[in-house]
C-alpha cells in the first residue's frame, strides 16, 4: 500500500510540472533594485523637501530632526519616538558599520512619504498604482503587507504595513539597501576610463 501511495505522489508532482505554463516571454519580473513596473525603489523617505537618503551619513538627520531619543551604543541605530509608547510615530534610521544610512523605518508618521507622495494613510490601490503589483501578505492579525524588491538578499527593499479595522492604510512602512555602500553594485562608483 506504501508503494502505490509514494507511486502516486510520484504522478502527481511529475504531471504537475510537465503541465505547469511556461514563463511568458517579455513579461516584466522583479528583480534587483526594479519593482514590476520597472520604476526603481526609492533611495529616500522626504518630510516636505528635506530627504533622508540611503547612503548619507547621519549629520543632516541629526541637525533636522535634532536629537533623537534614543542611540544604540554602536552608534548604529538613531531612534525618534515621542513617548515609550508601541503607538506612538517613530523614525528610525539604521546605520552599517561604515556609517551611511542603509534603513530608513516610519511608523504612524504623517509627514514622511516616498518621493511620490506615498506614506501614512495610503491604501494598497494607491501604492500599487504607483509601484505596480506587490509581493504581499496577510499577518495573522489582519494586516497587510506589501512588499518589493529584496531579492537577492542585500538589494534595495520596501515594506509598507496596512492596519485599520474597517478600511487597511499604511501606518508603517522601511526602505532599505544593506550594499548602498558597495561602489559598482547600483552604477556608483568610478567611472571607466
Amino acid at each position: 500500500m506504501k508503494k502505490i501511495v509514494v507511486l502516486f505522489m510520484a504522478f502527481i508532482v511529475l504531471i504537475s510540472t510537465a503541465t505547469a505554463a511556461p514563463a511568458k516571454k517579455g513579461a516584466p519580473k522583479q528583480q534587483g533594485n526594479v519593482v514590476m513596473q520597472g520604476k526603481p525603489i526609492p533611495g529616500e523617505l522626504r518630510e516636505g523637501t528635506f530627504a533622508v537618503k540611503l547612503g548619507d551619513t547621519i549629520e543632516k538627520s541629526l541637525k533636522f530632526f535634532g536629537q533623537p531619543r534614543v542611540i544604540l551604543a554602536n552608534g548604529e541605530s538613531y531612534t525618534w519616538r515621542s513617548r515609550i509608547d508601541l503607538n506612538s510615530p517613530e523614525l528610525v534610521i539604521k546605520l552599517k558599520p561604515s556609517k551611511v544610512i542603509w534603513t530608513i523605518v516610519a511608523d504612524h508618521l504623517p509627514m514622511i512619504k516616498t518621493p511620490e507622495g506615498i506614506g501614512f494613510g495610503s491604501t494598497k490601490e494607491e501604492i500599487e498604482a504607483v509601484y505596480g503589483k506587490s509581493k504581499g501578505y496577510v499577518t495573522p492579525n489582519g494586516d497587510i503587507i506589501v512588499s518589493y524588491g529584496g531579492d537577492p538578499i542585500h538589494s534595495p527593499f520596501m515594506r509598507f504595513r496596512l492596519t485599520g479595522d474597517k478600511e487597511k492604510r499604511v501606518t508603517y512602512m522601511i526602505i532599505g539597501h544593506y550594499d548602498v555602500d558597495k561602489k559598482g553594485k547600483s552604477g556608483k562608483g568610478k567611472k571607466k576610463k
